[in-house]
């Protein structure tokens, strides 16, 4: 993983100046779904990794994830991806958005 002088990896969008990091965070991208009721239902996707508290521990044994957070009302739960995961769900997902259009999936289905 590529980090820049801070010690943030390339994907992180918050330039930490603080030694005191918590977290990285990548840029959030939001996916609006369709749902019953007056409650706006949405994914929020994003790259993030989230560093010990306990300064013992190393901050190299940190993974890196891609968070999912489906957000429903004021309520929300958070699905948290390795990125080979991730790349099965994307693949997943195309191989089925491309059926309900009545084509080939254009890659395997696991």
């Amino acid at each position: 993983m590529n980090v820049d002088e801070q010690g943030c990896p390339s994907w992180c969008i918050e330039k930490h100046r603080d030694p005191e990091v918590i977290s990285h965070e990548g840029v959030v991208h939001c996916v609006d779904l369709l749902g019953g009721g007056n409650d706006r239902q949405f994914l929020e996707i994003r790259t993030v990794q989230y560093l010990p508290i306990d300064t013992r521990e190393s901050s190299s044994n940190a993974p890196s994830m891609v968070e999912i957070a489906y957000h429903f009302g004021s309520r929300y739960r958070v699905l948290n991806l390795t990125g080979a995961s991730a790349r099965e769900l994307a693949h997943v997902l195309l191989a089925n958005a491309e059926a309900l259009d009545g084509n080939q999936p254009t890659c395997e289905v696991y």
